[in-house]
């Protein structure tokens, strides 16, 4: 008897009983979209035969995406707080047109204040810094 004892294989794990999803590239999905081309399952889609809207052939790479997006409702965040901004630049701009007492300087201080906190919050989620806005000092008129 050797110093080596035999070698037991792993017991092999049992078989799913669901499909395995396909992957990219292993044919699948493309067998099945062609599948369903030769049985006309595209063949009465919406635009079919039509040019490409002018818009999409001069757009970027997030166009459609963009586009579904838009005409599903979504209004991404950064979107609402740039209303918001403005809102509260309206509203600034009213009361300081209304007076200059105490208690309007304060409401106007208030109001830039907070105006300023969602401004720091939109420059860190806005897609691009051209739709980023710049603080603005309480005391002073825009």
């Amino acid at each position: 008897m050797g110093i080596f004892k035999p070698h037991k294989q792993a017991p092999t794990p049992p078989k799913s009983s669901h499909r395995e999803a396909p992957m990219p590239g292993d044919g699948r999905i493309e067998s099945a979209i062609e599948r369903a081309m030769r049985e006309g399952a595209f063949d009465d889609l919406p635009g079919k035969g039509r040019p490409l809207d002018a818009d999409y052939l001069k757009s970027g790479p997030d166009f459609l995406i963009q586009k579904i997006l838009k005409e599903q409702g979504f209004v991404p965040d950064w979107a609402w707080l740039l209303q918001a901004v403005d809102r509260l630049d309206e509203a600034a701009d009213a009361l300081r047109a209304a007076g200059t007492d105490a208690q309007t300087t304060s409401l106007v201080t208030k109001v830039v204040s907070l105006r300023n906190d969602l401004v720091r919050t939109l420059n860190r989620r806005v897609p691009s810094a051209a739709l980023q806005r710049g603080l603005r000092d309480p005391g002073r008129a825009p």
